[in-house]
């Protein structure tokens, strides 16, 4: 792939401008809310939360991103949320809250596969 097909940042996220590829693969990373620039941010804070996210994003499937894992309070949470809605908004895109049900589905109970249903 030449540079102008994939554009890598700092989570190592690639764009894939032809929409070609769709090999995605998951990244996951810690955030300490002390090393975040929000309003709740403290230096002293032992809060953090664990991001999964897509290692690309090749339109048109979407770019999935996942908080869990949440060792904090919900004021850093919200505080986050809001920046990273602010971030998506002035790039164009929109987070869409999802539940986790949606994203990663649990087996089907074996009487929904029976034949005596």
């Amino acid at each position: 792939a030449t540079q102008q097909e994939e554009v890598g940042t700092s989570l190592g996220i690639r764009l894939a401008h032809k929409g070609d590829k769709f090999l995605v693969k998951r990244k996951n990373i810690s955030v300490y809310v002390r090393d975040m620039t929000i309003a709740s941010a403290h230096e002293q804070s032992r809060d953090w939360f664990e991001l999964f996210y897509d290692d690309q994003y090749s339109p048109p499937k979407a770019f999935v991103l996942v908080l869990q894992w949440m060792v904090c309070s919900s004021v850093h949470l919200t505080s986050f949320g809001q920046k990273f809605a602010r971030i998506a908004e002035d790039n164009g895109f929109r987070l869409v809250r999802m539940p986790i049900a949606q994203l990663f589905p649990q087996p089907a109970p074996r009487g929904v596969w029976s034949a005596d249903m």
